[in-house]
This record gives structure tokens, sequence and C-alpha cells, in this order.
């Protein structure tokens, strides 16, 4: 058929208007908008669009938290998908673009929510989820949590994995009371593998959000050398100026048969305090050493895992 010309709005509204046209949707047009605004005595979702399996069923979009990139409130509703309109808890890499879903319902006299996601195989990362169940005054109810890997296989390209992490409640003193929901993600563990080479900067692919920020630090490259008797290493990370949290960066060597011959790890922590939802960055050259001339120097894979830790770790 023909396309009809027309501007894409801006805002919430524009993102709305390229949802609902990707997914089939007859767009409205101007006029049709306003009378529909105008008509409605109670307010629509945000963020809404048609599911494949049912075209006149539409599924409610939950509201980011402020100052939050990976954390989202939306309506408590039993037997009903809610769509999570979250930011990347990577760069992009790790969690497929396409939003995630949870749906609550009643289980041998409990409440589980059951949370639809997918996420790229690689790198090796894992995430921590929870939910909090409010009453109408923000007051939480009931709170849980769930951990979920992927693979962290790679053949030429990343894979996608779906995953269905649950979330248990209890049913009674829940339901009475329950308004509204959040939920939050964030990536506590990565790590990436791959041959040795010597006086080579090496990328590296690994970063780690937490329910601020998309992107609260990153492992851009690694580079080992062999200087003075020892083996060293450089890592370049680039940190979040925040007061919070706090990572270790952990470099294994090993030789050809895969047994550890050589380890080092460092902690690293940003004490600048800045407010929240601030994009200030730092870059931190991250010094290893491995040991003297030996087995160190005949590693031939290295092992890269970026973590989070508790605050009071010691920096070591």
């Amino acid at each position: 058929g023909h396309c009809q010309e027309r501007q894409v709005p801006q805002g919430n509204t524009g993102r709305e208007w390229m949802i609902r046209a990707y997914f089939g949707e007859r767009v409205p047009t101007e006029e049709e908008e306003s009378e529909e605004k105008e008509s409605s005595a109670e307010a629509a979702p945000a963020w809404r669009f048609r599911r494949e399996d049912d075209e006149s069923a539409v599924e409610p979009f939950a509201e980011a938290v402020s100052g939050m990139a990976n954390g989202v409130e939306g309506t408590f509703r039993l037997g009903v998908l809610t769509v999570l309109p979250l930011q990347s808890v990577t760069d992009g890499k790790s969690i497929v673009q396409q939003y995630p879903r949870i749906e609550f319902a009643e289980e041998d006299n409990r409440l589980r929510g059951t949370l639809h996601i997918q996420f790229a195989s690689w790198p090796h990362t894992k995430w921590l989820m929870s939910v909090d169940i409010l009453d109408a005054d923000d007051n939480i109810l009931r709170h849980a949590e769930n951990t979920h890997a992927n693979s962290g296989i790679i053949e030429r390209v990343a894979q996608i994995e779906s995953a269905t992490p649950h979330f248990d409640f209890d049913r009674e003193t829940v339901l009475e009371k329950a308004a509204k929901f959040r939920f939050q993600i964030e990536s506590v563990r990565t790590s990436q593998g791959n041959p040795v080479r010597f006086d080579e900067v090496i990328p590296l692919e690994l970063a780690l959000g937490t329910p601020e920020y998309a992107e609260a630090i990153k492992a851009q490259w690694i580079k080992f050398k062999k200087a003075d008797d020892k083996v060293r290493g450089t890592a370049l990370v680039w940190l979040l100026c925040w007061r919070e949290p706090k990572w270790r960066l952990t470099v294994r060597l090993a030789d050809a048969d895969g047994q550890l011959v050589a380890e080092a790890s460092r902690c690293i922590e940003s004490r600048m305090e800045v407010q929240i939802g601030s994009n200030v960055r730092t870059r931190r050259d991250i010094e290893f050493l491995f040991g003297d001339l030996g087995a160190a120097s005949d590693a031939s894979r290295f092992e890269v895992v970026l973590e989070r830790v508790p605050l009071d770790t010691n920096n070591e």
C-alpha cells in the first residue's frame, strides 16, 4: 500500500508512535489522538504494544524510577504481562533489546512473579534481580531476589538465551494491600578469556551496571609484558565517579593444559561523590604483578573477572 508521510512526535509519545507502527498497529491521525485523549477518563499506560498472540490486547508498560537506569515500577495486576522498559545493564551487549516482561499469578497458596527475559550468551555474566511488592503509600510489603547467569558461549557472535526466573511471595499478606511492584536488575560479575599475547593491547568487553547506572565500570583492554625478570599486566578501566559500589578485577593465567600458573587481583573504588544520574567517569590504569619469570611466562590463556564486592572488602 501507500505510505502516508507524518512527522514522528518527540518524547514518550514519539516512542509509543514508533512501537505501535513497528508492531503493525494502525497509527491514528493527530485528530484521532486528540479525541482519544479528551474522551479517556483514565490515564493510559505510557507505553504499550500489541501482543503477538492476541491482536485485541495491549500490554501495560511499567514506568522508569527516577534516577535509576534499570529500575521500574508498575501497577500490580494478576494474570497480566507488564513490559519493563529497562536500559541495558552493561553497554548494550548483555541484555537483548527486546524489553523483559513480568507476570504475577497465584500458585499453590503463594504469589509468584515470573519474569520473561532474554540475554546475550557472551560474555559470561551473572545478574541479580529483585522484585518489591508495594502498597499504595510505597511501603514495601514483600521483597524477593533471584539470580541468573548466561552460558558464556560464543560462536563467532553471541546467541540469544531466554530465561524465566521466578519470585515467590506470601500470598495472604500481599494480595490485600498490593498496589504496585518495583523491579530492579544489576550485573554483578562478568568474565572473558583469550589467548595470552605479550606486548600487545588485547581488547576486553567487560562492563557491569547497577540499578542506578547502565554502565558503572568498564574494562576496556589488558596488556601483558615481561620486564625486570617479572611477568606484569596493565588493564585500562573506566570507572563512574561515585562513592559506591566497589569492584574487584582478577586476572588468571593458565598453561596449555588449563592449569592455573598465576593469579593477581585488585580492588577498585571511587571516592569522589557526584550527583545520581551524572556521567562523570575517570580512567584507571590497574597494574598486576604475576611473579617471576618461569611458569607465568609460559601462560597460554588468560581470564579476566570483573565483579562487585562489599564496600568493607580490603583493597588487595
